[in-house]
């Protein structure tokens, strides 16, 4: 799937995929890559870490 190989621009994909013919609109392509995309709350914060003294 181009999304795995980092295509993550809906404008981009959407002219790729009208070029092989496709009549869908850009919103269609625009609203499936939303749900692809992570959400804020379900990316993991990194671990915070103790700074050590010099």
């Amino acid at each position: 799937m181009r999304w795995e190989s980092g295509a993550t621009n809906a404008s981009h994909l959407h002219a790729e995929i009208a070029a092989r013919g496709n009549t869908g609109g850009f919103t269609v392509v625009r609203d499936y890559i939303h749900r692809l995309r992570p959400t804020p709350g379900h990316i993991q914060p990194s671990t915070p870490t103790v700074r050590q003294g010099h």
